[in-house]
């Protein structure tokens, strides 16, 4: 009996020797990472709207650090951790209707947790988010198991800044049906406004005053089908936020109504390939003040 707890124990200490010394190469992978960020005069940011609709290759000295469904927290987290290293000038932030939408808030308990949490761990490590509600001991899950299970070679999904062909996947009512019931509603309902989401743009843009980097919030264009569907409220809520940006000398572009041919969307509320390419074309620009959007 003796020797079998011996055994155990033993077991046990080179066990935890071994995830110790995996969480300190993860810790130093992740340092080697970060201290791989090259500065760019153009930091773009935000979910998928934006990864789709702005090509760096139009923009001189650009990095692409969207990700897909990336709601303001993980936004404002990365934008504080990359600060650092990117050293900005300007950061183009996507701001249409769906980023101030309450479904960003369940983004964080739903099929999208553990992705949320993953791109979240090599930014807070322990430290508790604070103004979002989600299950910290499912974090610590995802936390440990990445961090002192095994070692990775790419912590950081975006900083891999791969420019990314996206083509058009054609347009059919059961798939706006899908994206609008995702971004407006839950169980029929309309969704609240994320004052969550809110409050962390809002904290972006002090972050970018506090570091003397200009920020310009950027609306991709959207189709009239996906534009006809938006709730009121969400609506109203944007144009009220457009407005008291605009008033605090913060550039918005607001290209959601633009006009586009259907061949330049992917689907109904997001560029392909084509559509990216004149679109980032006009944005480049407008920051070169040689141009208006219309």
């Amino acid at each position: 009996m003796k020797s079998f707890l011996t055994a155990i124990f033993q077991f046990l200490f080179f066990w935890i020797i071994a995830c110790l010394f995996i969480g300190l190469t993860n810790f130093l992978i992740i340092k080697v990472e970060l201290s791989s960020i090259s500065p760019h005069r153009y930091m773009i940011m935000g979910d998928s709207h934006m990864e789709q609709g702005l090509n760096t290759k139009y923009i001189e000295s650009s990095v692409n650090y969207a990700l897909p469904a990336e709601p303001y927290p993980i936004t404002y987290l990365k934008a504080k951790k990359l600060f650092e290293y990117a050293k900005p000038n300007t950061l183009l932030l996507g701001f249409s209707y769906h980023n101030i939408s309450a479904y960003n808030d369940e983004k964080f308990s739903n099929r999208h947790a553990d992705e949320m949490f993953r791109r979240l761990y090599p930014l807070v490590y322990f430290e508790k988010v604070s103004g979002i509600k989600y299950s910290y001991k499912d974090y610590l899950e995802i936390f440990l198991k990445h961090q002192f299970l095994y070692p990775h070679k790419n912590h950081y999904k975006f900083l891999s800044n791969q420019v990314k062909q996206f083509e058009q996947n054609g347009f059919n009512t059961d798939e706006l049906n899908a994206t609008i019931d995702r971004h407006y509603f839950k169980n029929d309902r309309e969704l609240d406004i994320s004052e969550i989401s809110v409050n962390y743009l809002d904290s972006i843009i002090n972050m970018c005053s506090n570091k003397r980097v200009e920020i310009i919030l950027v609306g991709t264009p959207l189709r009239k089908e996906y534009l006809k569907r938006i709730p009121k409220h969400i609506i109203d809520k944007y144009s009220t936020l457009k407005k008291n940006f605009a008033d605090a000398g913060i550039c918005v572009i607001d290209s959601t109504n633009a006009i586009f041919p259907n061949t330049y969307y992917r689907d109904f509320d997001h560029l392909n390939s084509n559509g990216a390419k004149f679109f980032t074309r006009q944005i480049e620009g407008v920051l070169r003040h040689d141009s208006k959007l219309p």
